[in-house]
């Protein structure tokens, strides 16, 4: 791959034809209401299982979800479905000065592509299988804190992860927000997708795509204001009886300038 390999879409945006066919190509996001809380505020959030980014298709399974804070110390936050917005819903309260990292992780689930359509279940059982992965899925958002302090850059833990060099809470239109893709708290060489809030209500459309350098570093334009979205994927070739692959997504949110959605 090529360093600071980067594409600027035009108005019509990326279509990413090989995510658009199963219902396994949703997209895990836990967003929360603001990127810019400040101490003792209540922030609500919702877990958002998306095409058309940022708003609900359908609501992800409550026992297959967590969400939690991550600032000095881990919290975990209740969850409540909310049928008619097709979300998973909950808040925290900013406790202190610093920013903090609100996570989600959607378990692995197994969806198995047949000669009938796309199953979700393991490929063992059934006939006319054509490719079955476990997928599992990554959320962090980057809220609140004072300029002074520099947790943005510090790892979740998340298998795959989404890292911040640049700070994001000194972005405006027209900077480069850097990143480091971590598998396994390893650099690696992927494609990044990005876009923002409203950018475009067709299914899965991105205001940029881009290459990573092989120390996993990669660049996404900053072209509005609002809520943003940093996108990865890794595949593992990890063939089982129940499925073919294993395929880790991540996503990574913020905030630019006012606006947030």
């Amino acid at each position: 791959m090529k360093n600071g390999k980067f594409y600027l879409v035009t108005s019509l945006a990326v279509f990413c034809l090989f995510f658009l066919q199963a219902a396994e190509a949703h997209e895990f996001i836990v967003k929360p209401e603001s990127m810019s809380a400040r101490q003792g505020q209540k922030i609500a959030l919702s877990v958002i299982s998306s095409h058309v980014f940022m708003v609900s298709d359908e609501v992800e399974p409550i026992d297959e979800v967590e969400v939690y804070t991550l600032s000095a110390k881990r919290k975990d936050v209740s969850l409540e479905i909310n049928a008619s917005e097709r979300t998973l819903d909950g808040s925290i309260v900013m406790d202190g000065t610093e920013s903090c990292y609100l996570c989600g992780h959607r378990k692995p689930m197994i969806w198995t592509k047949t000669t009938e359509g796309w199953k979700q279940e393991s490929k063992k059982n059934l006939s006319g299988v054509i490719s079955s992965g476990q997928y599992e899925k990554f959320s962090k958002a980057f809220i609140g804190g004072e300029d002074k302090d520099n947790n943005f850059n510090k790892p979740v833990g998340h298998r795959l992860e989404v890292i911040p060099v640049t700070n994001p809470r000194n972005l405006k239109i027209g900077d480069e927000l850097q990143v480091k893709i971590l598998f396994d708290g390893k650099p690696i060489a992927t494609d990044i997708s990005a876009t923002f809030a409203g950018f475009s209500s067709a299914p899965n459309t991105y205001a940029s795509v881009s290459e990573t350098s092989d120390k996993g570093l990669g660049k996404v334009k900053i072209t509005a204001n609002g809520t943003w979205m940093v996108r990865v994927e890794h595949k593992i070739n990890e063939s089982t009886e129940d499925y073919d692959q294993h395929v880790l997504r991540a996503v990574f949110l913020f905030g630019v300038g006012a606006g947030e959605v």
